[in-house]
């Protein structure tokens, strides 16, 4: 081979995909299976030798179809299995199975290799999440260089525990369990998180979908001719909530009554909450021309990261909101609408809190940046 091509082309092109297929070293095959590819010392870079070549009409995609026009197709069929009948029904028959696969074996299983296509669908959470990061990065030109970090052991939503890593959903269980509580998560999270929890506990923490169910029963009574203007919100929904109307009253009875084949328990409990903070799919049709990115408000940051800050601040063409009272005077409309939907979700928040626990939590205007 490499006194054929040399060993530039060789090392390059042929070794690694010629291993690949045949599953072994170069070194030990027979030299003549490079004979199977055409070597031209010209810039012609047809694949064969043919004088005339060219595509059908309309692709291969029609020229197939045409072929199989009033056709009978069967698939999920395995022509050696029932060789015998189907061989019966044509008199020529066209293999394009394996040839080793056709004469049973006798000789072995050839040593090439075959591409075997699998198909994984990626469709749990986490995985869609990463996908439109991607597509994100893709679409800005982003310099971002994406890393994609295997999950251990347990999904997002497991509620089972490995060893000693559990899911988010597995802690919260745990912290709901009236049994087990703080202590059982004490294991699976830092020592300061556990801390946070023991001092939170019961003061202002756990809120839970259910204490969510008298303001999702009044937004329900009160938008039942518009649910299909919320996000996640299809009129057919829309209709299965006023059939079952009255019959549900708590978050957790909508969300088990209106789930389906349809309408995952993600879905329809996405589209719950996007009916209590009032959001429409008008919104976010507005919001993604705007790649869903008006604005960056700071929470927190180190105390030595100051001068980042001030340069992030002189950098970017992005409102930069370190006081809420400053918002009004930074954003246009549009953002300014987008900051009231985050306001307004930290106030359900807060007033759920106070009712449940007694706890009065500073509302976003009065408590400062955290500054550690």
């Amino acid at each position: 081979v490499i006194a054929l091509v040399g060993r530039d082309i060789y090392e390059k092109l042929i070794k690694g995909y010629t291993e690949k297929q045949w599953g072994r070293p170069c070194a030990q095959l027979p030299a003549f299976i490079i004979r199977r590819l055409p070597v031209r010392l010209t810039f012609d870079n047809n694949y064969f030798n043919a004088l005339y070549q060219g595509i059908p009409i309309g692709g291969y995609t029609r020229m197939v179809a045409n072929m199989l026009e009033g056709a009978e197709i069967r698939l999920g069929v395995d022509f050696l299995e029932e060789r015998e009948a189907l061989s019966g029904l044509a008199k020529r028959i066209v293999y394009t199975g394996p040839i080793d696969a056709w004469f049973g074996y006798r000789l072995g299983t050839l040593e090439y290799r075959a591409v075997r296509f699998e198909t994984e669908i990626l469709d749990k959470p986490n995985n869609i999440l990463a996908i439109e990061y991607l597509r994100a990065i893709e679409r800005l030109g982003s310099s971002i260089t994406p890393l994609a970090v295997k999950r251990w052991h347990t999904d997002h939503n497991s509620d089972k525990v490995y060893e000693n890593v559990a899911s988010a959903t597995a802690l919260r269980s745990m912290i709901y369990d009236e049994e087990g509580g703080i202590e059982r998560i004490t294991p699976f999270v830092p020592a300061y998180t556990a801390r946070e929890f023991a001092l939170k506990l019961n003061i202002c923490t756990p809120v839970r979908s259910g204490d969510y169910s008298e303001l999702l029963q009044y937004r329900i009574f009160s938008e039942r001719d518009h649910l299909e203007d919320y996000m996640d919100f299809s009129p057919e929904l829309g209709d299965r909530v006023n059939n079952i109307l009255p019959c549900c009253y708590s978050f957790r009875e909508w969300a088990e009554a209106l789930k389906s084949k349809t309408y995952t328990h993600t879905r329809v409990n996405r589209a719950l909450m996007h009916l209590i903070l009032g959001m429409k799919e008008e919104d976010l049709k507005s919001y993604k021309d705007e790649d869903y990115c008006m604005y960056a408000r700071v929470l927190g940051f180190r105390k030595d990261a100051v001068s980042l800050l001030s340069e992030i601040t002189k950098n970017t063409a992005l409102p930069i909101i370190t006081k809420m009272a400053d918002a009004p005077n930074k954003l246009d409309p549009k953002a300014m609408k987008l900051l009231n939907f985050d306001i307004y979700g930290s106030d359900i928040y807060r007033t759920i809190v106070y009712n449940k626990f007694g706890t009065s939590l500073k509302d976003d205007f009065r408590a400062g940046i955290i500054k550690v």
